[in-house]
């Protein structure tokens, strides 16, 4: 992200299978969810960025992931890595695209 610092907040959170994933092949144990905000202060807005990360049974190791406990496993990882690269690559090639009305 360009000058000035754009803060930047990102919640955890977990989810079971939706309705429509039950009893599917490859039906998730559960989503493990990045939700990050960007705040664009000026603009008066906020811009939500969100990664989701299933969990499928065998392609994960169960036994790694323990999100209580501060181990996110391999999965999460990789995802949190994603998106620091989102957050240091994330560019507006277009501010008109924010309309600012006068106070």
């Amino acid at each position: 992200m360009s000058n000035p610092p754009t803060p930047a907040y990102t919640l955890f959170a977990t989810s079971p299978p939706g309705e429509k994933q039950r009893g599917r092949a490859h039906e998730p144990d559960f989503v493990g969810i990045l939700l990050t905000m960007v705040r664009l202060v000026e603009q008066k807005t906020d811009l939500l960025i969100a990664i989701n990360v299933p969990h499928v049974k065998g392609e994960y190791e169960e036994n790694e992931v323990d999100f209580a406990g501060g181990r996110y496993g391999k999965l999460m990882q990789q995802a949190m890595g994603y998106r620091e690269k989102v957050l240091e690559t994330f560019e507006v090639k277009d501010w008109g695209l924010f309309v600012v009305e006068d106070e």
